[in-house]
């Protein structure tokens, strides 16, 4: 991915649309924003509450004032010359979706269900994810160049050459086709209805989208617990430092009906409430120290057939049970 930062396009062709400006945002270039832009050491505040609250009081401070301005110059100067596209409420993918609960609950929660993906869409996304190479993420040949290969490739969590594999990245681009993961998640990322959450969770408009779409291989049950949380980090209790403040949309795209199917576990609430030694350090925590502070009954295993959909914040603790007997596929919008 290059480094580009995702932009929002304020539109509108008279002060009268500016009513509509909340559903007016558009992110672009989502999928060339590179996760290492996060290592910087000022996103490492994004762990603490009082940060992320601070950083959207102050964008979203900053993003009115720049609105404010715009509309100024929409008003005075009417024949200059601004793109314009409106999107409604009743133009999402998501119906019956009431936005303020939503947000409700991804404040008391860190969590929120609701957000499933059309069928057909769903279909579109696991058919390109079937036929479009992938990488493993920290992995490269002798020659610098990551891997690719296809999930069909991998057989009892091994590639034919016998190499174990623990994830797949699947490629933004298919060159055979043509086709690319940003067009296909175009609805998405243009969602009225997503974009309105998330704005009002984060208190902005996001200025940022990672998206990934990411196999979780199959392991089987010969491997140990130890090995797999070595050599699969989301196998770890985690919480994520994705910027100084962020929300994830995730959706499942092969079904995942019980523990073996490779389920996103949490420890809702814990967005706003960690012990304090917690939040100091890496932000993986080992199995032992969750256990001091969590009861196992405290911990949520979502599970949802193909297409099911939710929100969360990612600051909360959380991991991924790796699959067993069959590889999942998830996507993520991550805004920020």
């Amino acid at each position: 991915m290059t480094n580009s930062k995702s932009r929002a396009s304020v539109v509108s062709s008279s002060a009268k649309q500016q009513e509509n400006l909340s559903y007016t945002r558009q992110i672009l270039d989502a999928r060339n924003t590179p996760d290492k832009d996060y290592l910087h050491s000022f996103y490492k505040l994004g762990r603490f509450l009082w940060a992320r609250k601070l950083y959207s009081h102050l964008e979203g401070k900053r993003q009115n004032t720049l609105e404010q301005a715009v509309s100024f110059l929409i008003e005075t100067l009417p024949r200059a010359r601004v793109s314009i596209e409106t999107r409604q409420p009743e133009d999402s993918i998501f119906k019956g979706v009431d936005v303020e609960k939503t947000v409700e609950e991804m404040r008391e929660e860190g969590v929120s269900f609701g957000l499933d993906l059309p069928k057909d869409m769903a279909d579109r996304l696991y058919n390109y994810a079937k036929t479009t190479p992938c990488t493993e993420p920290g992995y490269f040949l002798e020659n610098k160049n990551p891997e690719e290969f296809f999930i069909d490739e991998v057989e009892n969590g091994r590639l034919r050459g016998g190499r174990r594999v623990f994830r797949a990245l699947v490629r933004g681009v298919n060159e055979k086709t043509g086709e690319s993961l940003g067009n296909l998640t175009e609805p998405l990322l243009k969602d009225p209805i997503l974009l309105s959450i998330m704005s009002k969770y984060l208190g902005y408009y996001p200025n940022r989208v990672t998206l990934h779409l990411t196999w979780s291989i199959a392991l089987g049950t010969g491997l140990s617990e130890e090995t797999i949380r070595k050599k699969y980090p989301p196998s770890n209790w985690h919480f994520d430092v994705a910027g100084i403040n962020f929300a994830t949309y995730y959706t499942y795209l092969t079904p995942v009906k019980n523990e073996e199917d490779g389920p996103h576990v949490m420890i809702p609430r814990t967005h706003v409430k960690k012990p304090m030694k917690m939040l100091w350090g890496s932000a993986k925590k080992s199995e032992e120290l969750i256990k001091q502070h969590f009861n196992k009954n405290e911990h949520l295993n979502i599970m949802g057939p193909m297409g099911f959909g939710f929100v969360q914040d990612p600051s909360c603790l959380h991991r991924v049970k790796p699959p067993v007997h069959s590889h999942r596929l998830l996507c993520q919008l991550r805004f920020s």
